[in-house]
This record gives C-alpha cells, structure tokens and sequence, in this order.
C-alpha cells in the first residue's frame, strides 16, 4: 500500500489560505482547506466581541459543519480571562444548562461582552 504524502499547496489564483493536498493509495487526491484559528477573546476589546464571533463561526462552520459538541468546545478554547470565566459555569462537566449549540454560547456570552449603548459610552470616553 502507498502511504499518504501531504504538501501545503497555495493556490494564488483561487485561494487565499493555503491547502493541504493529500495523495490517496488509489492516486486521487483529497483537499482541505485549514482554516486559520479565531483570535482569543478576553476581555471583548481587541479582538472586539463582534470580530471573534464572526472568526469562530467560520471556522466552525468550515471545520466542524454540523458537529455542535465540537463548535461549542472549539469557541470555548478560543477564550481566557474574563470571556472565559463568564462561560465557565456553564462549561463544567456538572453544569445543569450546558449550551444547546454555537448561536447559544455566543448569544450568552455576548450579553456580557458587548456594550448595548456604544454611542453613549464612547461620549462619557471623549469627555
């Protein structure tokens, strides 16, 4: 049996992120595309809340499309400090309201992340 031999191929023409080729023992080939990891969030300022979310649904839906224990397990990886403190009772093992998918974590989380009167907080900052 041939053995598999993998090569990062980048595409300029099609694809902006490189892909990984793999050669099958039938000589065909197989392609997927790695796509690159969200930012940690923290504290919900750099990355922004927004940028984050929007980073882990695509690469959730690229990389795990339809997978909801994996979705929520990779978002929740992709925090630390407070971002992750806020998810972490329900996060735990024992927990009695895990989340039932990726739009639930991120809609929890982002009641605690996003600042609902922006305009009124950037004044109070100008001031």
């Amino acid at each position: 049996a041939a053995e598999a031999e993998a090569q990062v191929i980048i595409d300029t023409n099609r694809h902006s992120t490189p892909r990984s080729e793999t050669s099958t023992a039938n000589g065909g080939r197989h392609h997927h595309i790695k796509w690159p990891d969200a930012p940690i969030l923290t504290n919900g300022i750099d990355p922004t809340f927004e940028e984050w979310a929007q980073a882990v649904k695509v690469k959730c839906d690229h990389d795990y499309p339809g997978h909801i224990v994996f979705q929520v397990n990779y978002a929740k990886n992709r925090t630390g400090g407070v971002a992750a403190d806020f998810l972490r009772p329900r996060t735990r093992a024992d927990t009695t309201q895990p989340f039932d998918d990726l739009d639930d974590l991120l809609e929890y989380l982002e009641g605690f992340m996003v600042d609902p009167d922006r305009r009124a907080t950037a004044s109070a900052q100008l001031a």
